[in-house]
Protein backbone atom coordinates (compact mmCIF):
# COMPACT_ATOMS: atom_id res chain seq x y z
CA UNK A 1 0.00 0.00 0.00
CA UNK A 2 1.35 3.41 -0.98
CA UNK A 3 1.94 5.95 1.75
CA UNK A 4 0.80 9.52 1.15
CA UNK A 5 4.12 10.73 -0.21
CA UNK A 6 4.48 7.83 -2.65
CA UNK A 7 0.91 8.42 -3.85
CA UNK A 8 1.63 12.15 -4.22
CA UNK A 9 4.76 11.45 -6.22
CA UNK A 10 2.88 8.99 -8.44
CA UNK A 11 0.19 11.55 -9.19
CA UNK A 12 2.80 14.24 -9.82
CA UNK A 13 4.71 11.99 -12.21
CA UNK A 14 1.55 11.14 -14.12
CA UNK A 15 0.57 14.79 -14.38
CA UNK A 16 4.09 15.83 -15.37
CA UNK A 17 4.50 13.48 -18.35
CA UNK A 18 5.84 14.99 -20.43
CA UNK A 19 7.51 17.48 -18.10
CA UNK A 20 6.77 20.27 -20.58
CA UNK A 21 4.30 20.26 -23.43
CA UNK A 22 5.63 21.41 -26.80
CA UNK A 23 4.07 24.88 -26.44
CA UNK A 24 5.36 25.21 -22.86
CA UNK A 25 8.84 24.21 -23.94
CA UNK A 26 8.85 26.82 -26.69
CA UNK A 27 7.36 29.47 -24.40
CA UNK A 28 10.04 28.94 -21.75
CA UNK A 29 12.72 29.18 -24.43
CA UNK A 30 11.26 32.47 -25.64
CA UNK A 31 11.04 33.87 -22.12
CA UNK A 32 14.57 32.69 -21.47
CA UNK A 33 15.87 34.43 -24.59
CA UNK A 34 14.17 37.69 -23.66
CA UNK A 35 15.37 37.63 -20.04
CA UNK A 36 18.92 36.68 -20.89
CA UNK A 37 18.94 39.29 -23.66
CA UNK A 38 18.02 41.90 -21.06
CA UNK A 39 20.75 40.65 -18.72
CA UNK A 40 23.27 40.81 -21.55
CA UNK A 41 22.17 44.37 -22.34
CA UNK A 42 22.85 45.28 -18.72
CA UNK A 43 26.30 43.68 -18.84
CA UNK A 44 27.18 45.36 -22.14
CA UNK A 45 26.06 48.82 -20.97
CA UNK A 46 27.31 48.47 -17.40
CA UNK A 47 24.01 49.87 -16.19
CA UNK A 48 20.27 49.39 -16.42
CA UNK A 49 19.24 48.83 -20.06
CA UNK A 50 17.73 51.87 -21.72
CA UNK A 51 14.13 52.11 -22.93
CA UNK A 52 15.41 51.61 -26.46
CA UNK A 53 17.39 48.49 -25.56
CA UNK A 54 14.42 47.13 -23.62
CA UNK A 55 12.07 47.84 -26.51
CA UNK A 56 14.29 45.92 -28.91
CA UNK A 57 13.84 42.87 -26.64
CA UNK A 58 10.05 43.34 -26.39
CA UNK A 59 10.05 44.92 -22.93
CA UNK A 60 8.66 48.22 -21.71
CA UNK A 61 10.90 49.91 -19.14
CA UNK A 62 9.22 51.42 -16.10
CA UNK A 63 11.81 52.59 -13.61
CA UNK A 64 13.76 49.50 -12.51
CA UNK A 65 11.05 47.19 -13.89
CA UNK A 66 11.02 45.69 -17.38
CA UNK A 67 7.52 44.58 -18.36
CA UNK A 68 7.02 41.89 -20.99
CA UNK A 69 5.08 43.32 -23.92
CA UNK A 70 4.10 39.81 -25.01
CA UNK A 71 3.18 38.15 -21.70
CA UNK A 72 -0.38 37.51 -22.87
CA UNK A 73 1.07 35.08 -25.42
CA UNK A 74 2.20 32.86 -22.55
CA UNK A 75 -0.34 33.24 -19.76
CA UNK A 76 -2.66 30.43 -20.84
CA UNK A 77 0.16 27.94 -21.38
CA UNK A 78 1.15 27.46 -17.76
CA UNK A 79 -0.73 25.94 -14.79
CA UNK A 80 0.05 28.91 -12.55
CA UNK A 81 -1.53 32.35 -13.06
CA UNK A 82 0.84 34.99 -14.41
CA UNK A 83 0.15 38.68 -13.79
CA UNK A 84 -0.60 40.97 -16.72
CA UNK A 85 2.26 43.19 -15.53
CA UNK A 86 4.74 40.31 -15.14
CA UNK A 87 8.21 41.80 -15.32
CA UNK A 88 11.93 41.45 -14.75
CA UNK A 89 13.58 43.45 -12.01
CA UNK A 90 17.28 43.78 -11.25
CA UNK A 91 17.67 43.84 -7.49
CA UNK A 92 20.00 42.99 -4.63
CA UNK A 93 19.59 39.57 -3.07
CA UNK A 94 18.74 36.23 -4.62
CA UNK A 95 17.41 35.60 -8.11
CA UNK A 96 13.93 34.11 -7.88
CA UNK A 97 10.48 33.83 -9.41
CA UNK A 98 8.17 35.78 -7.12
CA UNK A 99 4.45 35.50 -6.40
CA UNK A 100 1.76 37.50 -4.65
CA UNK A 101 -1.28 35.51 -3.52
CA UNK A 102 -0.34 32.67 -5.85
CA UNK A 103 0.06 34.88 -8.93
CA UNK A 104 3.49 35.04 -10.54
CA UNK A 105 4.39 38.70 -10.63
CA UNK A 106 8.05 38.93 -11.60
CA UNK A 107 11.40 37.27 -11.96
CA UNK A 108 14.03 38.99 -9.87
CA UNK A 109 17.60 38.90 -11.17
CA UNK A 110 20.43 39.29 -8.68
CA UNK A 111 22.44 42.45 -9.34
CA UNK A 112 25.48 40.88 -7.70
CA UNK A 113 25.39 38.00 -10.14
CA UNK A 114 24.80 40.23 -13.17
CA UNK A 115 27.62 42.57 -12.18
CA UNK A 116 29.94 39.60 -11.74
CA UNK A 117 29.50 38.76 -15.42
CA UNK A 118 29.24 35.03 -14.59
CA UNK A 119 27.26 34.07 -17.69
CA UNK A 120 26.83 30.33 -16.95
CA UNK A 121 25.51 31.06 -13.45
CA UNK A 122 23.04 33.61 -14.78
CA UNK A 123 21.79 31.25 -17.46
CA UNK A 124 21.29 28.31 -15.12
CA UNK A 125 19.48 30.52 -12.60
CA UNK A 126 17.05 31.68 -15.29
CA UNK A 127 16.53 28.08 -16.43
CA UNK A 128 15.78 26.97 -12.87
CA UNK A 129 13.34 29.76 -12.06
CA UNK A 130 11.39 29.56 -15.32
CA UNK A 131 10.82 25.85 -14.75
CA UNK A 132 8.73 26.83 -11.73
CA UNK A 133 6.11 28.23 -14.10
CA UNK A 134 5.27 24.57 -14.73
CA UNK A 135 6.73 22.65 -11.78
CA UNK A 136 5.65 24.17 -8.48
CA UNK A 137 8.52 24.62 -6.06
CA UNK A 138 8.49 24.95 -2.32
CA UNK A 139 9.91 26.73 0.69
CA UNK A 140 11.89 25.50 3.63
CA UNK A 141 12.24 27.13 7.03
CA UNK A 142 15.42 28.93 7.98
CA UNK A 143 15.89 26.53 10.90
CA UNK A 144 15.26 23.45 8.74
CA UNK A 145 16.19 20.07 10.14
CA UNK A 146 17.79 17.38 7.98
CA UNK A 147 14.42 15.75 7.38
CA UNK A 148 12.82 19.08 6.45
CA UNK A 149 15.64 19.80 4.04
CA UNK A 150 15.17 16.39 2.43
CA UNK A 151 11.44 17.18 2.19
CA UNK A 152 12.30 20.35 0.29
CA UNK A 153 14.78 18.71 -2.09
CA UNK A 154 12.23 15.94 -2.74
CA UNK A 155 9.37 18.23 -3.83
CA UNK A 156 8.70 17.21 -7.46
CA UNK A 157 8.95 20.79 -8.71
CA UNK A 158 12.30 21.32 -7.00
CA UNK A 159 13.59 17.99 -8.27
CA UNK A 160 12.69 19.03 -11.82
CA UNK A 161 14.09 22.55 -11.53
CA UNK A 162 17.39 21.30 -10.13
CA UNK A 163 17.48 18.54 -12.75
CA UNK A 164 16.95 21.10 -15.48
CA UNK A 165 19.86 23.28 -14.45
CA UNK A 166 22.04 20.18 -14.04
CA UNK A 167 21.08 19.02 -17.52
CA UNK A 168 21.98 22.46 -18.83
CA UNK A 169 25.39 22.26 -17.16
CA UNK A 170 25.96 18.80 -18.62
CA UNK A 171 24.90 19.84 -22.12
CA UNK A 172 27.27 22.79 -22.11
CA UNK A 173 30.16 20.89 -20.56
CA UNK A 174 29.78 17.66 -22.53
CA UNK A 175 27.78 18.46 -25.69
CA UNK A 176 28.81 15.27 -27.48
CA UNK A 177 27.90 12.85 -24.68
CA UNK A 178 24.49 11.21 -24.80
CA UNK A 179 24.16 9.71 -21.31
CA UNK A 180 23.59 12.19 -18.49
CA UNK A 181 26.17 11.84 -15.73
CA UNK A 182 25.68 14.03 -12.66
CA UNK A 183 29.02 12.96 -11.22
CA UNK A 184 30.78 14.54 -14.22
CA UNK A 185 28.93 17.78 -13.62
CA UNK A 186 29.84 17.76 -9.94
CA UNK A 187 33.51 17.07 -10.73
CA UNK A 188 33.66 20.23 -12.87
CA UNK A 189 31.95 22.59 -10.44
CA UNK A 190 34.38 24.72 -8.45
CA UNK A 191 31.75 26.02 -6.04
CA UNK A 192 31.91 23.58 -3.12
CA UNK A 193 28.41 24.38 -1.86
CA UNK A 194 26.88 23.80 -5.26
CA UNK A 195 28.90 20.61 -5.62
CA UNK A 196 27.59 19.32 -2.28
CA UNK A 197 23.98 20.25 -3.06
CA UNK A 198 23.91 18.34 -6.33
CA UNK A 199 25.73 15.44 -4.69
CA UNK A 200 22.65 14.97 -2.52
CA UNK A 201 20.74 13.70 -5.54
CA UNK A 202 23.50 11.19 -6.29
CA UNK A 203 23.17 9.96 -2.70
CA UNK A 204 19.38 9.92 -2.94
CA UNK A 205 19.57 7.61 -5.95
CA UNK A 206 22.42 5.36 -4.87
CA UNK A 207 22.47 5.31 -1.08
CA UNK A 208 19.09 6.40 0.24
CA UNK A 209 19.05 3.70 2.92
CA UNK A 210 22.51 4.64 4.11
CA UNK A 211 21.49 8.28 4.49
CA UNK A 212 18.25 7.37 6.20
CA UNK A 213 20.06 5.10 8.64
CA UNK A 214 22.74 7.73 9.30
CA UNK A 215 20.15 10.30 10.35
CA UNK A 216 17.67 7.87 11.92
CA UNK A 217 14.91 8.76 9.47
CA UNK A 218 13.31 5.39 8.79
CA UNK A 219 11.85 3.61 5.77
CA UNK A 220 9.59 6.48 4.73
CA UNK A 221 12.56 8.71 4.06
CA UNK A 222 14.45 5.93 2.35
CA UNK A 223 11.62 5.67 -0.15
CA UNK A 224 11.25 9.43 -0.44
CA UNK A 225 14.92 9.99 -1.27
CA UNK A 226 15.11 7.03 -3.62
CA UNK A 227 12.04 8.24 -5.53
CA UNK A 228 13.40 11.80 -5.72
CA UNK A 229 16.81 10.56 -6.88
CA UNK A 230 15.29 8.43 -9.64
CA UNK A 231 13.02 11.27 -10.71
CA UNK A 232 15.97 13.66 -10.79
CA UNK A 233 17.90 11.50 -13.25
CA UNK A 234 14.92 10.74 -15.47
CA UNK A 235 14.01 14.45 -15.52
CA UNK A 236 17.57 15.44 -16.42
CA UNK A 237 17.51 12.99 -19.33
CA UNK A 238 14.17 14.40 -20.44
CA UNK A 239 15.50 17.95 -20.44
CA UNK A 240 18.60 16.89 -22.34
CA UNK A 241 16.52 15.20 -25.04
CA UNK A 242 13.75 17.77 -25.32
CA UNK A 243 15.11 21.16 -24.26
CA UNK A 244 18.87 21.31 -24.70
CA UNK A 245 20.19 18.97 -27.39
CA UNK A 246 20.47 19.80 -31.10
CA UNK A 247 21.20 23.45 -30.23
CA UNK A 248 17.70 24.01 -28.87
CA UNK A 249 18.70 25.62 -25.59
CA UNK A 250 20.63 28.48 -27.15
CA UNK A 251 18.94 29.90 -30.24
CA UNK A 252 21.23 31.85 -32.53
CA UNK A 253 20.04 35.21 -31.20
CA UNK A 254 21.01 34.29 -27.64
CA UNK A 255 24.31 32.77 -28.69
CA UNK A 256 25.30 35.99 -30.44
CA UNK A 257 24.84 37.91 -27.22
CA UNK A 258 27.64 36.10 -25.38
CA UNK A 259 30.52 38.55 -24.77
CA UNK A 260 33.32 38.26 -27.30
CA UNK A 261 35.86 37.28 -24.66
CA UNK A 262 33.60 34.48 -23.38
CA UNK A 263 32.87 33.25 -26.89
CA UNK A 264 36.55 33.23 -27.72
CA UNK A 265 37.43 31.19 -24.66
CA UNK A 266 34.64 28.69 -25.21
CA UNK A 267 32.35 26.96 -22.76
CA UNK A 268 34.77 24.39 -21.37
CA UNK A 269 35.01 23.18 -17.77
CA UNK A 270 38.27 25.09 -17.26
CA UNK A 271 36.57 28.37 -18.21
CA UNK A 272 33.60 27.91 -15.93
CA UNK A 273 35.25 29.56 -12.93
CA UNK A 274 32.11 29.62 -10.83
CA UNK A 275 28.92 27.98 -12.00
CA UNK A 276 26.62 29.58 -9.52
CA UNK A 277 26.24 31.96 -6.64
CA UNK A 278 25.45 29.97 -3.51
CA UNK A 279 23.18 32.85 -2.49
CA UNK A 280 20.86 31.81 -5.32
CA UNK A 281 20.27 28.38 -3.87
CA UNK A 282 19.35 26.69 -0.62
CA UNK A 283 22.30 25.56 1.48
CA UNK A 284 23.45 22.20 0.09
CA UNK A 285 25.34 20.95 3.10
CA UNK A 286 22.36 19.51 4.92
CA UNK A 287 23.73 15.97 4.90
CA UNK A 288 26.52 17.08 7.21
CA UNK A 289 24.87 19.80 9.22
CA UNK A 290 21.52 21.61 8.74
CA UNK A 291 22.04 25.26 7.91
CA UNK A 292 19.62 28.21 7.64
CA UNK A 293 17.86 28.35 4.29
CA UNK A 294 16.29 31.39 2.70
CA UNK A 295 12.68 31.09 1.69
CA UNK A 296 11.74 31.55 -1.93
Amino acid sequence: MLNFYEFYMLVEQEEAQPILSGPQNQAIKQLYMQIFGLVQAYIDAGKYPSKEAAGALNFTKSGAKYHFNNIKDFQKLFPVPIADDFHVKFQDGNSQLESIHGIKTRIKISLDRVQSGDIPAIKTTIQHELQHLVSKGGDVAKDATVSQYIDYLSIPGEVQAHAKESAYYFHKLFPDEQQFDLNKVIENITDEKKKAKLANYVKFKNDAKGLSDKHGLGEEYTGKMQTAGNQFYSSAEWFLDNSFRAGQSQPAAAQQQVPQQQAKQGMTPANWKSFSDPANYHDPEMMLQPRPVQQR
